[in-house]
């Protein structure tokens, strides 16, 4: 499949969604609707990004995005307490994460991008006059 039907979105009691080996070039907030999803998998399609709204499914344990061609992950990942398995090899991660992912693993990925996103949260903003 190349893109997801809209109609899925409407199963908000999916626990385990299954969409690896497919042609998918992105995936539409809407997934942040199936908040009861406990596994996610999207490996080897040709997704250059991920919506934030992931950031929703708080019960995901698992969530692969192996193989596909993502260079960043929005920091709002963060919020993905529950998440012990973070699949994100082969894809051409840029820098911080591509070395923390080397050096350290990539279920140290998550928790990186939460202290990233709160020190955002908390940077001063520049005001000129």
């Amino acid at each position: 499949i190349k893109r997801l039907p809209m109609e899925l979105f409407q199963f908000n009691f999916i626990m385990e969604l299954r969409l690896a080996n497919n042609f998918l070039t992105s995936i539409p907030p809407e997934i942040g609707l199936l908040r009861t999803l406990t596994s996610l998998d999207l490996s080897n399609n040709q997704l250059t990004s991920i919506p934030r709204e992931l950031s929703k499914l708080t019960n995901l344990t698992e969530l692969l995005l192996y193989n596909n061609q993502l260079t960043l992950l929005p920091p709002e990942l963060g919020y993905l307490y529950q998440c012990q398995n973070l699949g994100i090899e082969g894809n051409p991660m840029m820098e911080p994460i591509l070395s923390l992912m080397m050096n350290q693993g990539s279920n140290t990925v998550i928790p990186f991008l939460r202290d990233h996103m709160i020190s955002n949260l908390f940077a001063a903003p520049i005001i000129y006059i």
